[in-house]
């Protein structure tokens, strides 16, 4: 049987019957006016639930619930903006490489034999179909105004439809010398970059989906499709298994694909927006811990 409707007041009326405390009725009604309750509540409980029983912990405040979604919102707000400037240094990284070795032209970049067509026949026919979609669209005006002027779109101009998804699975099935030169950018090895993609794409889609985002993790975590391979920082940190397919481990990732500039004050803002949750809520080494993060996090990522 689905959930029947509740008027605000039931919605309060249910709230306390489970044990929360409302201190402010009329400010408990504005946050579910303003979120619903499905977002607000279902979304963030299991934070202050016993996860066996479903019992809420003792002197639970409605507002506890509502600054953890509020931190949820900051959260993807700030990760995403950073995800979106990941996204525009690997366009151009990849265009610039692209091209360099096998030109601008549209053709090259349909043509199936610049990328590894022996190991991906299947998913790089279905690639050039989207890039070559891409080309026909009247969507984006520098498209239309390339097609009809030039009769060609140029890579570096294509590269700007692309989303992450596209980027990341292009990246894969590159030809290998192009994935090597685009990954010694960032210092790293190219399977190393290629699994951060991935999982970055995941990460991105929750942001801009308004999904929750402060506890996600990649699911079937011993595949290791769904984990970043071992960066030098695990080795160096000893972090075992911390930050492969979690928060944290978008955290590691920026420390790597963003320049040193943006990654500090990415840092500095997480630390803000962290802070300001702890002034509110005492329960902030618990959602650490969701986010993937140890104690000592901060350090980790500042050296």
């Amino acid at each position: 049987m689905s959930k029947k409707f509740l008027t605000y007041d039931e919605q309060i009326d249910k709230l306390t019957s489970k044990g929360i405390i409302i201190n402010d009725k009329d400010f408990a009604i504005k946050c579910l006016k303003e979120t619903s309750y499905f977002s607000l509540v279902s979304g963030y409980k299991d934070a202050f639930r016993d996860k066996k029983t479903k019992i809420y912990n003792k002197n639970v405040k409605f507002e506890d619930i509502y600054y953890l979604y509020k931190l949820d919102e900051e959260l993807r707000n700030l990760f995403l903006k950073y995800i979106l400037k990941i996204e525009k240094s690997l366009k151009s990284h990849y265009s610039y490489f692209f091209c360099e070795k096998f030109g601008e032209e549209q053709k090259e970049y349909l043509n199936v034999n610049n990328f590894n067509y022996q190991n991906y026949q299947n998913e790089i026919n279905e690639l050039i179909k989207i890039l070559d979609e891409y080309t026909k669209s009247n969507k984006y005006d520098y498209i239309t105004y390339n097609r009809d002027t030039y009769s060609n779109i140029p890579f570096w101009i294509l590269t700007n439809c692309l989303t992450f998804g596209n980027l990341s699975k292009m990246y894969e099935y590159s030809n290998i010398n192009i994935k090597i030169d685009i990954a010694k950018e960032f210092n790293i090895q190219n399977s190393q970059l290629e699994s951060m993609l991935k999982i970055i794409t995941k990460f991105r889609n929750v942001c801009a989906h308004n999904q929750r985002l402060y506890n996600y993790k990649t699911k079937n975590f011993n595949n290791k499709k769904n984990s970043i391979k071992d960066l030098p920082i695990h080795k160096t940190k000893n972090l075992n298994n911390m930050g492969k397919n979690d928060l944290f481990g978008i955290c590691l990732c920026f420390k790597y694909l963003l320049n040193e500039i943006d990654f500090n004050i990415f840092l500095e803002a997480l630390n803000d927006i962290l802070i300001n949750y702890k002034t509110n809520c005492s329960n902030l080494l618990k959602i650490l811990k969701c986010m993937g993060f140890p104690q000592d996090w901060y350090d980790w990522l500042e050296q």
